[in-house]
């Protein structure tokens, strides 16, 4: 019996935490065989997990370069300084890069998709949140250099005709 757990320990996934306690499957719905009738009848069925192993692997996309940094900011900054009436939601759609990050492996369930959806949405939401901020903080610069030019240029206005005078 316990040559047979060591076997049992050597197939299993190494993300599986051995127990005493047995592991019976769940009971498919019928719904769910149903589901597996239709895609074994159209040949879109799946083939089992390999061999030891519980699920099938996913490879997901990389999360994309060059949004945010001090590159990014520089090429907004230009944009805004090009063009004006330029707005945060319309630099959102301009891509930097099109490189990608290193792909993530995991497993094939619907829990590892959530992650990787969840992910996308908070890489998301911090992305629009930076451009927003980058866009304001430019803009607050431009007009504070315009202001200090401008006072720069009163009071170079007042020396010359105190000089004049």
């Amino acid at each position: 019996q316990q040559q047979q757990q060591q076997q049992q320990q050597q197939q299993q996934p190494g993300d599986l935490v051995p127990t005493e306690e047995d592991v019976m499957a769940r009971r498919k719905t019928l719904l769910t065989l149903m589901k597996e009738y239709e895609k074994s009848q159209a040949g879109t069925a799946r083939e089992p997990p390999p061999e030891g192993k519980a699920f099938h692997r996913r490879t997901w996309k990389g999360m994309r370069k060059g949004e945010v940094g001090a590159s990014c900011v520089y090429g907004m900054a230009k944009r805004l300084e090009e063009d004006a009436s330029v707005t945060g939601k319309a630099l959102l759609g301009e891509v930097v890069e099109e490189e990608l990050t290193d792909e993530v492996q995991g497993n094939d369930t619907a829990n590892h998709a959530a992650v990787i959806r969840l992910r996308e949405r908070a890489y998301n939401q911090y992305h629009s949140h930076f451009v927003v901020q980058t866009e304001k903080l430019v803009r607050g610069y431009k007009a504070i250099l315009r202001e200090e030019q401008r006072w720069q240029s009163n009071w170079n206005g007042l020396v010359s005709s105190l000089k004049d005078s």
